[in-house]
């Protein structure tokens, strides 16, 4: 196909071909989530000529279906978001996948800085480490890059083109473009945790080159991210819990947490704040540099507040880059279910319960028809008491996990069985 012409396809499924050559500026617009089949596993199946062509996406299902099997190479779908707007992908595949799999390509941008607005089907969140929305760091694209059918995924490297006014400012964005890197979100956890952000950026060229993609992380969306705000490392549960042995017979407050991944990092600071504006540092603890299985760690705030006030982790990396947990409160008053992991679960979850005093509890687990379908006693310690619950007579859904003192204070958690 050459010289300027537009072609729409749009339906589910165009015929495959064999290969596409695109030539001197030709548009291919791909509309109503139809896939165009590229049924030929040779690199050169798609092939720009002259002025090179475009194929326009712009829509998660609006896919390039591109059946590479066991091949590999350097494969380049040349995307366009629209004239004069070239976004390449390309990806280089080093080591074959196994099966009779196929890749497929899309790649869309939203019309607002804020990508939680428009997230891909797989994608659950986009929370920083203290669970914020951490899209003002994150570019106004997203890349799927999905590989299907294969036992064993491929090893590769990616490249990804973006366009400028995808990471400017635009109403939201406080990207530095020098720190953009690629992240994948594993819908296998449903977290961005584990693969922090990666890749050669070239500003001049509007691109992030040389992505490492080993098969354990070739999951299929994609996004650039400003590395000084990465989506988040995995830090399983930060609490803070009053204990006594204060000066005068108060009480101190003993801060504890768990990290199940470490990538680069040096240590944590352990703050407190009366107003979520001012903090105060209460204990400096060494990290494990890098790390693959979960460490526990701990400090103690011997002078802490009096009343209600709030405490947070800040972790710091080699390099000086720092995130912050998100705060949690220390309430004399109140009982409260400070995490439940896993979630979703199946057959069963542990529970974390912090208590100002030791008591007897009733446990429920409330459905969404509010009827309550389990109920049973435990005894729990003052601070916190990690406990187990067996669920695996619960079918698939959404639960509340309900904890009632014997002075009627309650706290609930939302959890997920599936």
């Amino acid at each position: 196909m050459g010289g300027d012409w537009f072609v729409m396809l749009s339906g589910v499924e165009a015929s495959a071909q064999p290969r596409l050559i695109l030539n001197n500026n030709i548009y291919m617009v791909l509309k109503n989530n139809i896939e165009l089949v590229i049924n030929n596993s040779a690199a050169n199946a798609i092939t720009t000529l002259g002025t090179g062509g475009n194929i326009i996406s712009e829509s998660e299902f609006n896919r390039v279906k591109w059946n590479i099997g066991t091949a590999t190479g350097i494969y380049t779908v040349p995307f366009t978001k629209s004239l004069t707007n070239k976004i390449p992908f390309t990806i280089n595949i080093t080591t074959a996948g196994v099966g009779i799999g196929s890749i497929l390509f899309s790649t869309y941008s939203g019309s607002t800085w804020d990508n939680s607005l428009y997230m891909p089907s797989d994608v659950a969140n986009m929370g920083n480490i203290s669970g914020s929305n951490n899209s003002a760091y994150v570019i106004d694209r997203f890349w799927l890059i999905d590989a299907t059918n294969y036992t064993t995924k491929p090893t590769a490297t990616f490249a990804f083109t973006y366009l400028d006014a995808e990471w400017a400012a635009n109403g939201g964005n406080t990207i530095t473009e020098a720190n953009l890197g690629a992240q994948r979100f594993n819908s296998a956890t449903g977290t961005w945790w584990g693969y922090l952000p990666q890749g050669i950026i070239n500003t001049g060229a509007n691109t992030v080159t040389s992505v490492p993609v080993a098969p354990a992380d070739f999951f299929r969306s994609w996004t650039l991210t400003d590395n000084s705000s990465p989506l988040p490392i995995e830090l399983i549960y930060f609490t803070a819990s009053p204990l006594p042995g204060g000066v005068g017979g108060g009480s101190i407050v003993l801060t504890q947490w768990a990290t199940a991944t470490e990538v680069n990092n040096y240590y944590f600071i352990v703050e407190r704040t009366l107003d979520g504006i001012n903090y105060e540092f209460v204990a400096q603890v060494a990290g494990a540099g890098n790390s693959n299985s979960t460490i526990n760690y701990s400090a103690i705030d011997a002078a802490p507040y009096q009343g209600v006030s709030y405490y947070r982790l800040k972790q710091v990396d080699f390099d000086g880059l720092y995130t912050y947990s998100q705060l949690v409160p220390i309430n004399l008053e109140n009982i409260e279910i400070i995490i439940i992991y896993p979630n979703p679960a199946s057959d069963y979850f542990d529970y974390l319960i912090g208590s100002s005093q030791a008591d007897i509890v009733i446990i429920s687990v409330v459905n969404t028809l509010g009827q309550t379908v389990i109920k049973t006693e435990e005894n729990i310690d003052k601070g916190i008491t990690k406990k187990r619950l067996n669920v695996s007579s619960l079918a698939n859904g959404t639960y509340m996990l309900i904890i009632t003192t014997t002075q009627l204070k309650k706290t609930q958690k939302q959890f997920i069985i599936k």
